[in-house]
Order: C-alpha cells, then sequence, then structure tokens
C-alpha cells in the first residue's frame, strides 16, 4: 500500500521524533543512533558536543563532529577514520552511564548482544522478533547486575498495537504472545510463569477483542506495577530457595454469584472469592491429609493476581500431591459434569424486617435477621468420591471451613435430574478456570 504510511513509520527515527515534540519524551534528553547518524536532543546538544570533544581527546581517536540542526534536535555526523558505530556507540554509552542523557533509542542491530549498559532500569521493546535467543539477547540489557546499583529493578515493556477494523489488526497481539512462549516472569503471587501470564492472568485465555476493549484498564495496570519497583523486587524473592521443577497451580476468575453472603459463626466475615478459594482449598487438603492421600505438612496458598484472577496451589508437596490437590480444586471450581456427588454449599444474608425497615441504619444493621441458603453446588472431587465413607470425610471438612452441608448420590436418574435442575436454576459453579506451571 502507499500513502497510507509514513517512510519512517515504526521506525528508530519516527520514535525519536515523537519523543522530541512530546514535553514529557523532551525532558529525558534523548539520542538515537543509526549505522551512521547520532540524532540529539536540542535541549541536550550543548550539553553533549563539550562532552564528545573530551571524549574524542581522551580516548585519542580520528573523529571530527558535523552538525545539522533539525526541528527540535540536531542531526551529528562525523569525519575521521574512527567515525564508526564501535566507537561513537561507546562514546554515548559512557554519556548514557553519566547520566548526560536518560534515552537511548537505537536498532538492534546496535544495541543487541554484546553491548552493554548496567544503569538501563527500562527497556522498551519496539521489535517485532520472536525468536528465543533474540528475545533474551534483548531483554539481557536491562536485566544487568550493576555495582553500584544494588537494588536495581528493571521494567521491560512491549508495545503492542491494536486495530479491530483491519483484517490482520490483532497480528500484533498474537506476536506478542508468541513472544512470550519461552519467557519466565515473576508473577503478582511471587511465583515464577512461563508464558504470556506473567505480564497479566487475563492474557491466558482473554480473545484479542477482549483485550481491546479493555486496553485502557490494562495499561493502567501495568503503569502502577511498574511504579512499584520495591514490591517487584521483594517478589523475586532474591537469595531465598526456590523449587527448580515447576508445580501446577489452579487459577480463575470467579462467576459473578460464586461467592456472597456470609460465613457461618461468631464472626460474620463476608465471602469473598478469595477468602473462599482459600477456604475450599483448606477443606481439600485436609480431605487429601486425613485420608492419607498427601502428607500433613501439605499447605495451599496462593491469592490474588489482580483483575479479580486468583491462583492457588500446593506447597511442601511432591508432585504427585500437586498433582491430586490441582485435580481435586479444579473439580470443586468446575462446572457439575456428571458427577458421583454434588455438596451443597450454605451461606448467611441479612435481611430487613419492619422494624429494620423504620430505623436509620445506624441500629439497622445489627438487628437484621440473618437467613442460611443456599449459594451453590460443588462436584465433591473424584479421589474422594468413590465411596460414601470417603465423601462424608470431605463432608467434615467442608462443614468446618464452609458451613453446614448436605452431599447427594447423583449416579442415578433422581440425581442426574436434580443436576440438571440445579445448571437451571444457575446453581453450579461458572467460573473461568485453567492450569498453570509455575516455579515456587
Amino acid at each position: 500500500m502507499r500513502g497510507i504510511l509514513d517512510d519512517e513509520a515504526g521506525g528508530a527515527i519516527a520514535v525519536f521524533r515523537s519523543l522530541v515534540s512530546h514535553d514529557e519524551g523532551d525532558s529525558i534528553d534523548p539520542i538515537l543512533m543509526t549505522g551512521s547518524t547520532v540524532l540529539v536532543d536540542d535541549d541536550l546538544y550543548h550539553r553533549f558536543m563539550p562532552r564528545a570533544e573530551l571524549w574524542v581527546k581522551q580516548n585519542n581517536v580520528d573523529i571530527r563532529f558535523e552538525d545539522s540542526i533539525r526541528e527540535g534536535y540536531h542531526e551529528i555526523h562525523g569525519k575521521g577514520k574512527d567515525w564508526i558505530p564501535r566507537y561513537y556507540s561507546m562514546m554515548i554509552t559512557e554519556f548514557f552511564q553519566e547520566g548526560l542523557t536518560k534515552c537511548l533509542i537505537g536498532t538492534r542491530g546496535l544495541l543487541g548482544e554484546g553491548w552493554d549498559a548496567s544503569r538501563i532500569n527500562v527497556l522498551i521493546d519496539m521489535t517485532t522478533v520472536t525468536t528465543g535467543m533474540s528475545i533474551n539477547q534483548l531483554r539481557g540489557r536491562s536485566i544487568r547486575l550493576d555495582s553500584n546499583w544494588k537494588e536495581k529493578v528493571a521494567n521491560n515493556w512491549d508495545i503492542v498495537c491494536m486495530a479491530e477494523e483491519f483484517t490482520k489488526g490483532y497480528d500484533d497481539y498474537d506476536r506478542f504472545k508468541r513472544k512470550h512462549e519461552q519467557l519466565y516472569g515473576v508473577c503478582d503471587d511471587g511465583t515464577i510463569e512461563k508464558g504470556v501470564g506473567h505480564v497479566h492472568a487475563a492474557f491466558n485465555d482473554a480473545k484479542p477483542e477482549g483485550i481491546n476493549e479493555g486496553m485502557e484498564i490494562f495499561n493502567e495496570e501495568m503503569l502502577a506495577r511498574a511504579g512499584n519497583r520495591n514490591h517487584v523486587r521483594q517478589l523475586w524473592g532474591i537469595g531465598q530457595p526456590f523449587d527448580v521443577t515447576p508445580s501446577s497451580a489452579v487459577e480463575g476468575k470467579m462467576g459473578p454469584s460464586f461467592a456472597g453472603g456470609f460465613k457461618f459463626g461468631i464472626n460474620k466475615r463476608v465471602w469473598t472469592d478469595e477468602s473462599l478459594m482459600l477456604a475450599i482449598s483448606r477443606a481439600i487438603v485436609d480431605t487429601l491429609a486425613d485420608l492419607r492421600e498427601i502428607d500433613r505438612d501439605c499447605k495451599p496458598t496462593g491469592g490474588a493476581r489482580g483483575s479479580g484472577w486468583l491462583r492457588y496451589h500446593l506447597k511442601h508437596a511432591s508432585e504427585q500431591e500437586t498433582a491430586k490437590f490441582t485435580k481435586a480444586l479444579e473439580e470443586v471450581l468446575g462446572p457439575l459434569e456428571n458427577p458421583r456427588y454434588i455438596i451443597s454449599r450454605p451461606a448467611m444474608h441479612m435481611k430487613d424486617t419492619w422494624l429494620t425497615k423504620l430505623l436509620p441504619e445506624v441500629l439497622a444493621k445489627f438487628l437484621r435477621r440473618a437467613e442460611r441458603s443456599i449459594q451453590m453446588y460443588h462436584t465433591v472431587p473424584s479421589i474422594v468420591a468413590n465411596t460414601k465413607e470417603r465423601a462424608e470425610v470431605f463432608k467434615k471438612n467442608w462443614d468446618y471451613y464452609i458451613g453446614k452441608s448436605e452431599i447427594m448420590y447423583c449416579r442415578n436418574d433422581e440425581g442426574r435430574q436434580y443436576v440438571e435442575e440445579l445448571r437451571k436454576s444457575g446453581l453450579e459453579p461458572r467460573n473461568n478456570l485453567h492450569r498453570k506451571e509455575v516455579y515456587l
């Protein structure tokens, strides 16, 4: 196609021009390096040239600078046998390390393998590469250790363009997902994950259309996370032991009617998706331990991953123990698919009386009546549903963590019909679940 894009669109020079024409971009004094030219922000030029002349003298190289003034920047050319990328990239890298400029723009050829600037703590990757070697070379530029900056944390960014109005408007998002297939990153819950899920949990299953619609929200979350470097450093757990083999985890976004109501007991704590998922996990773990399927040391752990996503896994567990827990949790949180036994999940709800409707809220909240109702039905995990006795062990722990329940056998006509009625009534879980392999 002709006449649609500028000849420099998507290139390094276009990025540089965009930065120097924007107040915030201009404030970081960008410098661009190409194979033959250096572009310098006009605000920086009068500090750049004396420093460059001094560098040439100190390093005893044959370089003479020539300058062309452009709109918002200066184009620097050089003469002499030493005006080659090897020398001027070395020079400008030193300037960056000193803080003369806070932003370098370059091509993959100049800033790729072998190039080193330990002070970099932000890398914005605007290339189209998806091969593992090239990706790791690029991202390695920012994660180099800095002996003078022990607390350094680097943020690596991908720029993803989406245009729903075009036939191939989501191709760049697909490239982004392929790019992260072999990349590891730390997640909000402190686990290490391979794949696009470490960028955001929603990227695992969401279609490009959904990402496009929520673009503004995702961008806000990314910016907020990037600004909390101390928290990110803590998530990496530097110096702490970790498992060299991956562990299975269940990740999910709960349906709108999953939680709700109050927990039974003296403390009427409102159920949240996170507290309920943890309570269910504990009921499963205690049941498996009671039945000697797993060791007593196994503990469920996890929590929120942002945007309503949760993830739970089993710690202090073998691969076999983890597999049992993961499958059981998936079954309990999943839909009612030909279950052998189902179990009810009760909840308390505070109901108004004729009196509380007349009273101000400050008094009414103490006089509302608590009513028990069934919030949902769940599958009893298959590992404990093979006999009524084992299912009763699960019920005992479920009653302790969740509330007094009932179990029902569903492998007969009456049971199957009951399950079908529950589905129609919206009393089965409708959660978005998937299994992930993570490093703990």
